[in-house]
């Protein structure tokens, strides 16, 4: 993971780089199986002590079959395991941005990032931007100085952010 600071005041970087090799953790994270059973025992835990309500079918059937999503599975052309970069995703990236036959999106550039605090096993999830793919990997832009601790959660206790940037 690479980050790009400004020039600016701020401290928190404005860019942020996902490179295929960072979805690796650190080999000297002294995580081991059994702290990862044991944040999904909690998790699984938490889940079924919740309060929130089972969705019913009908529920479901309105998330699934709303009109606004059935354009994707129509005019979206269909994604086989062939059409896949057997190694580099940023390859695959680039051939899908360039395929004429791929509609143009009214939001093309949004993605969602998702971390996981062990051993707890809660986990957050963000919109960012995703903005370019270049040689280095995925360009991502968001707020890294929000008050919800977004920078905190993706570059750790020690990443300190400000507020006002």
């Amino acid at each position: 993971m690479t980050t790009e600071r400004s020039s600016s005041v701020s401290q928190h970087p404005k860019r942020l780089v996902f490179a295929p090799g960072d979805i690796q953790g650190p080999n000297d994270a002294g995580q081991d199986i059994n702290n990862i059973k044991s944040a999904t025992a909690h998790l699984t835990e938490d889940i079924s002590r919740s309060d929130t309500s089972t969705p019913t079918s009908v529920m479901q059937q309105e998330l699934v079959s709303h009109p606004a999503r059935a354009h994707q599975f129509v005019i979206n052309p269909p994604l086989t395991i062939a059409q896949l970069h057997p190694t580099n995703p940023l390859h695959q990236f680039h051939r899908w941005f360039q395929d004429p036959r791929i509609p143009r999106s009214s939001a093309p550039e949004t993605c969602t990032l998702a971390t996981a605090s062990l051993p707890s096993g809660r986990v957050s999830a963000r919109m960012l931007y995703f903005k370019e793919l270049d040689e280095r990997g995925w360009v991502i832009y968001s707020n890294w100085g929000s008050k919800e601790g977004k920078g905190q959660q993706i570059f750790g206790s020690g990443f300190a952010v400000s507020a006002d940037g």
